[in-house]
C-alpha cells in the first residue's frame, strides 16, 4: 500500500520520539511508575499467592485463574477466604473475576457475592461483582437476585444480574425480567449486556 503524503511510518515515528529527551524523560519516567505500581502490587498479593501455592496452584497472581481455560475448584475457598482483605483495587477484582467460575456456584461463594454487591460503592467493582453473579447465581438465590436487579440505587450494576435472571430460568424471574424490561434505561442495559 502506497504511503500517503504526510504520513509515517511506525519505524519513523520511533526514529522520531527516541530523538525527543523531553518525550523519553516522561516515557521512562511513565515506565517506571508502572513497574513500581506491578512490584507493589506483588508485594501485596504475596499473602493471596502464597495460600493459592499450597492448593495446588502454581500462579504468580490471581490474574493467572481469570485467564485460564483449566477449573480449578480448589482454588475457590482460597478465594473466599481473601475476599474481604483490603487488598488493593486491581487484586479484589481479580478475585471477584476468578470467582465468576462455575467452581463457584452454589454455596458459600454465592453469600459472599451477593452481600458484597449489596455494600461495594466503587461501581466498576459493583459491577463486576453483578457479572459474577450473572455467572454464579442459580434458584437457591433466585430473590435476593430479584431484589437487588429490582433496586435502582444499584445503579447500571444492576445490568448483570438481569442477565442472571435470565439464566435462572424460573418462571418467576422470567416474569420479573419482563417487567424489569419495560423500564427503558434497564431494557438498554439488558441489551448491552446480552450483546457481550
Amino acid at each position: 500500500m502506497p504511503k500517503r503524503p504526510g504520513w509515517i511510518t511506525v519505524e519513523q515515528l520511533d526514529r522520531e520520539l527516541r530523538r525527543d529527551k523531553d518525550w523519553m524523560a516522561r516515557h521512562r519516567a511513565k515506565m517506571k511508575k508502572l513497574k513500581d505500581e506491578e512490584r507493589a502490587l506483588a508485594v501485596a498479593e504475596k499473602p493471596l499467592v502464597h495460600d493459592l501455592k499450597r492448593v495446588g496452584r502454581k500462579v504468580k497472581s490471581v490474574w493467572d485463574l481469570v485467564n485460564t481455560d483449566e477449573s480449578y475448584p480448589e482454588s475457590i475457598p482460597v478465594l473466599l477466604a481473601h475476599f474481604d482483605i483490603p487488598y488493593p483495587k486491581p487484586i479484589h477484582e481479580g478475585i471477584i473475576k476468578a470467582l465468576t467460575a462455575r467452581e463457584a456456584r452454589g454455596g458459600p461463594a454465592m453469600a459472599i457475592l451477593l452481600r458484597a454487591f449489596r455494600t461495594e460503592k466503587n461501581e466498576h467493582l459493583k459491577w463486576t461483582i453483578g457479572n459474577a453473579l450473572s455467572e454464579v447465581a442459580d434458584a437457591s438465590v433466585a430473590k435476593e437476585i430479584i431484589e437487588l436487579a429490582s433496586d435502582p440505587s444499584h445503579g447500571k450494576a444492576r445490568q448483570m444480574l438481569l442477565v442472571a435472571l435470565h439464566k435462572i430460568g424460573t418462571e418467576e424471574t422470567q416474569r420479573i425480567l419482563s417487567k424489569l424490561l419495560k423500564q427503558k434505561r434497564l431494557s438498554a442495559l439488558y441489551k448491552g449486556a446480552s450483546m457481550r
